[in-house]
């Protein structure tokens, strides 16, 4: 079992780091083993939803796929799995139009081509 010190730390770390997913998918794996399946289920839906906004796919449908191990009657996570699917088949994630992209230092910013 793990300690609740430890569950405390991982959520402490991710107050930090809000966009470090593999705290945030260790911090879920605490909850599932803790019994708060609730709060494991949105910490792996809020995960599979950044992955797959940064086309990590396979990470995208491992988390969805730990999310409805604990809540398959879940739609909002059977809707992420399938858009998790449709991605890994067309080979890659979500992409931003190029008008989002922001510019490297010292570079400037891409802009969508006029046509």
């Amino acid at each position: 079992m793990i300690p609740r010190r430890v569950v405390r730390d991982l959520e402490r770390q991710l107050a930090r780091e809000p966009g470090n997913q593999t705290v945030r998918v260790t911090l879920a794996a605490a909850y599932r083993e803790l019994g708060r399946t609730a709060d494991a289920v949105e910490q792996y839906r809020i995960a599979a939803t950044a992955y797959l906004h940064d086309g990590r796919v396979d990470e995208a449908q491992a988390a969805c796929a730990s999310a409805r191990a604990l809540a398959p009657d879940d739609a909002g996570i059977q809707a992420l799995q399938a858009q998790a699917q449709r991605a890994g088949r067309a080979g890659a994630g979500p992409r931003r139009p190029a008008s989002e992209l922001a510019a490297a230092p010292g570079r400037k910013a891409m802009r969508p081509v006029e046509r």
